[in-house]
């Protein structure tokens, strides 16, 4: 399955988030269809990137458990 990668600039690893930004949780439940399980990649645009799991959905909040960042290869 493919891993998603989405730009995130308040990034906090090994956390809990809840994501609220309402272009970003619609475009994870209405364009992507994500449900709780799924892997994304959170980067924060300053050279860092996380693997995040989403744990619970709402209509207009998503939280994520946050994993170790490490530095981005793709960037």
């Amino acid at each position: 399955m493919r891993v998603h990668r989405f730009y995130l600039p308040n990034l906090k690893p090994q956390t809990t988030m809840t994501i609220t930004d309402e272009d970003l949780v619609h475009q994870w439940l209405h364009v992507f269809r994500m449900q709780p399980g799924q892997r994304v990649v959170l980067c924060d645009g300053k050279g860092s990137e996380a693997e995040a799991e989403l744990t619970e959905i709402a209509k207009r909040s998503v939280t994520v458990r946050v994993d170790a960042s490490r530095v981005c290869q793709t960037e």
